[in-house]
This record gives C-alpha cells, structure tokens and sequence, in this order.
C-alpha cells in the first residue's frame, strides 16, 4: 500500500466511513410552517382572535411609537415602541404587538417581556403593504389591553397583497 494517498481518496474513505455508519445527511428543519401562520384576515378578526372580548383601550397617554410619517420603501420600515411601565412583577407589559391593518397578515410583531427586561421598549423593521394605520397593543399584567396607532405613508408597496 503506497503513503501517497489524495486528499479525494481521503474524502472518499471519509464518504465511505459516514455511510458505513449510518449516518445520513438531515434536511434541516425549518422553524414554522406556513399552516401554522393565521390565514389572511382583517384586523378586527386578528384582534379578536389575539385579545377575545377583552376590551381595548386608548393607550395613547402610555405607548410612545416612533416611525417615519412617509415611508419611501415598505419594505423596511423603522419603528420604535415604548410603553411607561414600572416593569414590576405587580405591574408590568406582559407583550407588546404591532399590527399593520393594510398587511394580507396583520400581526406583524408580538414580543414578550417579563419584569426582567426592565424597560418596555421594542425597535424594528415592519414590512408594510400600504398606506395605512400601525397599531401598537399592549397586554399588561392584569389583564388591560391598550393601543395606540400611527398613521404612515407607503409609498412603495413592501409585500405583495
């Protein structure tokens, strides 16, 4: 047996060694399913599947958003959210959503907080379909649901209806 062996030859020992074994390549598994995703809907049904009876009210004294009025690509378009929160265990934001009324899916973010994180505040990029409201929902503690919303502009569409 000769010493000069190829780096393909090794590689194919290597191949043979895997098979030998039984070991089989995996196709990586993916993190969601697109059944799993509610079909498309309007907001009051998305908010009445996510909050059921509960009612919703004015949180606009308590969430601060901040985004652009004109958005020149709705494909990505900033956001940051803020609620005024002790963020106590006796007292504090739970989730925070962000729906767009105007997207096939409306529920773009949901985000949950424990008393931990110390502050309620969310920073990202939404993908909106159109012009229309943002909305901001709240879900404290106790159970109270707030929104507030923001008007903004697209002026290029971000996702296909």
């Amino acid at each position: 047996m000769s010493g000069n062996f190829t780096r393909r030859a090794w590689l194919g020992l290597a191949t043979l060694g895997a098979v030998g074994a039984g070991v089989r390549p995996r196709i990586a598994a993916a993190q969601g399913h697109l059944a799993n995703l509610a079909p498309e809907e309007p907001i009051a049904a998305t908010l009445r599947r996510l909050f059921a009876d509960r009612p919703i009210k004015d949180g606009a004294a308590v969430i601060g958003i901040e985004m652009p009025l004109i958005a020149e690509d709705g494909g990505s378009v900033p956001i940051a959210v803020e609620v005024k929160s002790p963020m106590t265990p006796e007292s504090h934001v739970k989730a925070i959503y962000i729906l767009s009324e105007k997207n096939p899916r409306p529920l773009n973010v949901k985000v949950s907080l424990t008393p931990a994180a110390g502050q309620a505040f969310v920073a990202t990029n939404l993908r909106l379909a159109d012009s229309g409201p943002v909305r901001v929902v709240a879900e404290m503690s106790d159970g109270t649901v707030l929104m507030a919303a923001r008007e903004v502009r697209v002026t290029v569409a971000g996702c296909a209806a």
